[in-house]
């Protein structure tokens, strides 16, 4: 990517008159002026339009030139691929638009797509760009002063490698959720399998409970049986004949006793007529017309015998209705006996005849029960089944997950830092120590420092067992810079962070003069097409050492470029 030109206006102190900054003028341009004068304001702005954020822990607002208080406006012009790009960005208002060949890019896509998109074309963010690119004293962590991770992260995006970190980051979310899932799985399982044994428990206790019920009303259905069986033992035999018999024999008797007493009230009638008209003849005389009567003694012996034989006939009809009497009761005690007989069965059947029907209601019951917990039991075995048939599929999902999850795994190792990463920084780690040391050797400083693949770091060269604490402030700041210069040039062989131009704010105060000619002569030798800007306040005894420069100084309150 060639950047080309960068105009900017009320942007910090800079007023409503632009500035603007040839970015292909020389292969090294020294931007001076006294504090406060707006030298650094090239790389904020640069910053700004790149990235839409500050290099200085403020907010944007803050970037807006505080006399004007609006129209800030930066412009950056870069070539990309053989095509022009123009980037405008701006706050009060706020304009975000970017140009290729003089074409508006997604007009209508939101502010965090459209910075997306400009990363994309220019590969730069805004880690890229404070590390590589805008070395800015603030801003700038030197290598040597990050941690091995730290460390990591730059040359992986360098080295176009980051996208394994996001793979693994990727990777790892997903591995999380499927092993979530599994939870949620193993979760679905154990409250499927705590429902089957429930279940299963309810139908054991269930059973247990009604076969118990059953086997009483079992017992019970026996029980009654066993009553009936006695029961019948307690009949006892009638003779229907015999009371057939003797119904009719009494029936015969007391006709016939009827006919003794019917003819033994003829006789007791005529007795006492006999008795009346015996006591008509005592008297001797008519007790009507006084008439004696002449033939008493005969009448009254005739009336005698009359009676005598009356009561003669009257014993044996009264002892023949006795014996009829007599002969009709022993009958009757027969057949009330034969009938005492047939009652007491009669009683007895009905004991089991109540019995029977209590032995059919226990039976009705026990039918009832037998069906009903047959029905229940059945539609919980089919519960049962229903939740295997689930626990069976969630199980199978289950392993289905641990299989795909140790697969997932296999892929996170090799996307770790161990895998393949590892790999390709195997091949570049040599290549980075070979040119840090060579850019050493090119500002006369003999320190062999070795990067191992993890990042860590150690010396050679001067004294055993050194270590970078023990450098001074320049030497560090030329060891870092070795290791920007060997990164910006793995970079431009990788084509990850590639720009005409470089530029360093204030990072070069702590060397030597001496320093900063070999440093500049080493930047003309091994990077002749990168043009560099170098922010300064020792701008009277770097001059020299430029091939052209930039001063700015304050007017009326504004910076302007002299």
């Amino acid at each position: 990517m060639k950047f080309k030109k960068l105009t900017y206006k009320n942007f910090q102190s800079t007023g409503n008159t632009p500035i603007e900054i040839d970015l292909t003028k020389s292969h090294s341009t020294l931007i001076g002026g006294l504090n406060g004068s707006g030298k650094s304001t090239v790389l904020e702005a640069l910053c700004y339009v790149l990235t839409g954020k500050s290099m200085k822990k403020t907010t944007l607002a803050r970037l807006v030139n505080s006399t004007n208080k609006k129209e800030l406006l930066v412009t950056l012009d870069f070539e990309k691929n053989g095509h022009q790009y123009t980037v405008i960005r701006g706050i009060k208002p706020n304009i975000f638009e970017i140009y290729r060949n003089s074409d508006m890019l997604n007009q209508d896509a939101s502010s965090k797509s459209l910075q997306e998109k400009l990363e994309f074309i220019t590969g730069i963010d805004y880690n890229s760009l404070t590390q590589m690119l805008v070395l800015n004293l603030e801003r700038f962590k030197p290598f040597m002063e990050m941690t091995a991770q730290e460390r990591r992260v730059i040359v992986e995006d360098i080295l176009d490698i980051s996208i394994f970190s996001e793979m693994t980051d990727i990777q790892k979310k997903k591995i999380k959720e499927l092993e979530s899932s599994s939870k949620a799985i193993l979760n679905d399982i154990s409250v499927v399998t705590a429902k089957i044994d429930s279940i299963q428990s309810i139908i054991d206790k269930s059973q247990q409970s009604n076969d118990k019920h059953l086997s009483e009303l079992e017992n019970n259905i026996d029980e009654c049986f066993d009553l009936i069986e006695q029961y019948e033992k307690e009949f006892v035999d009638v003779d229907d004949e015999l009371i057939a018999q003797s119904e009719e024999k009494l029936q015969e008797l007391k006709k016939e006793r009827s006919e003794y007493q019917s003819k033994l009230q003829f006789v007791m009638r005529d007795i006492e007529k006999i008795e009346k008209d015996t006591k008509f003849y005592e008297k001797g005389h008519c007790p009507t017309c006084n008439h004696e009567f002449d033939d008493k003694e005969e009448q009254l012996k005739k009336l005698t015998k009359q009676k005598d034989e009356l009561f003669e006939e009257g014993g044996v009809l009264s002892e023949a209705v006795d014996e009829l009497t007599k002969q009709i009761d022993d009958l009757n005690e027969v057949i009330k006996q034969e009938n005492s007989k047939k009652l007491e069965n009669q009683r007895v059947q009905n004991k089991i005849d109540n019995t029977h029907n209590k032995a059919i209601l226990l039976a009705s019951e026990h039918e009832k029960l037998l069906t009903k917990t047959t029905n229940d039991v059945d539609d919980l075995k089919n519960q049962v089944e229903t939740l295997k048939n689930d626990k069976f599929t969630k199980s199978n999902e289950y392993d289905t997950i641990i299989k795909v999850i140790d697969t997932e795994k296999v892929v996170l190792d090799v996307l770790s830092d161990k895998g393949v990463k590892s790999n390709i920084v195997k091949d570049y780690i040599d290549f980075i120590n070979y040119r840090v040391n060579d850019y050493l050797s090119g500002m006369e400083f003999f320190l062999n420092i070795n990067l191992d693949e993890s990042f860590n770091e150690t010396f050679s060269g001067l004294k055993q067992g050194m270590v970078y604490a023990d450098l001074s402030t320049g030497q560090k700041r030329r060891v870092n810079l070795a290791i920007w210069l060997a990164l910006i040039e793995v970079s431009s062989m990788k084509n990850s962070v590639v720009s005409n131009a470089l530029f360093l704010d204030e990072i070069l105060e702590n060397i030597d003069s001496e320093g900063i000619q070999l440093f500049m002569k080493l930047l003309k030798e091994k990077m002749p097409d990168r043009n560099i800007f170098v922010v300064t306040q020792r701008f009277e005894q770097f001059r020299d050492l430029f091939e052209s420069e930039l001063y700015f100084k304050v007017e009326n309150g504004f910076t302007r470029k002299v």
